[in-house]
């Protein structure tokens, strides 16, 4: 157990930097969206004591934190080894052969996101996060 600890520890504390690195970045570069946050910030600390309680009650928050992720995820690459042999399209792909996926080009696709360079949290607001793939938004792999 304390081997798992400290592993969580030590491969989670980059990732947790960076994505807070990038959101801060995207809403220094988007002034608007930073001022609806620290509004929305300041309605609930001002209603809600309980922290364990602020993510669900910060939407707006949340989806700034969340498309800052999709515009830069902190993990570069996703690395899977089928244990089958799989077809994929016209693809044979071979039992243990290496396959990666890079996050930043899925998530920058034109084909899946409309303004795909664009900083938007709106695409992450409650109505709209229900309508992302799961495929499709792969931060963390």
């Amino acid at each position: 157990v304390e081997d798992n600890i400290i592993t969580f520890i030590g491969a989670g504390h980059e990732t947790t930097a960076r994505a807070l690195g990038w959101t801060l970045y995207c809403l220094a570069e988007s002034p608007w969206e930073r001022d609806r946050i620290e509004r929305e910030i300041d309605q609930v600390l001002a209603r809600e004591p309980d922290p364990t309680k602020w993510l669900d009650a910060m939407p707006l928050t949340r989806a700034a934190f969340d498309e800052a992720l999709r515009l830069y995820p902190p993990a570069p690459s996703i690395n899977r080894e089928p244990i089958e042999p799989e077809m994929w399209k016209d693809l044979y792909i071979p039992k243990y052969a290496a396959v990666l996926v890079m996050p930043w080009v899925v998530h920058r696709h034109r084909k899946l996101w409309d303004r795909p360079d664009a900083f938007l949290p709106e695409r992450f607001h409650p109505g709209n996060r229900e309508k992302i793939d799961r495929f499709q938004y792969l931060p963390f792999g």
